[in-house]
């Protein structure tokens, strides 16, 4: 899997989180469905992308060539760690490094 998941404590906040898994707090947000204002709570379960993987949600009007340089990846490495590809709003894309 290319995940991990972290079960929330009290206390915890989603800066706190993505600091001690060394996750960019943008990714964790967008991986878990939430923005970085959003309420978590004790026993909620967190997504969080293991340190070999890239991921990157895509946005409105993404083209694939820019999805390639933003992964910093080749069409090949894109294709053989996903299953679709549509270039949808939302769509997590991964790659293992």
């Amino acid at each position: 899997s290319w995940y991990n998941t972290y079960i929330v404590k009290s206390g915890d906040t989603l800066y706190s989180i993505s600091l001690a898994s060394n996750t960019p707090l943008s990714d964790l947000v967008e991986i878990n469905g939430l923005d970085k204002d959003s309420y978590i709570y004790p026993g909620q379960e967190i997504i969080i992308p293991r340190p070999e993987y890239k991921i990157y949600v895509t946005k409105m009007n993404d083209k694939l060539i820019d999805v390639l340089k933003k992964m910093n990846i080749t069409i090949k490495d894109l294709m053989m760690n996903n299953d679709e590809i549509l270039l949808k709003e939302d769509q997590l894309l991964i790659d293992k490094n």
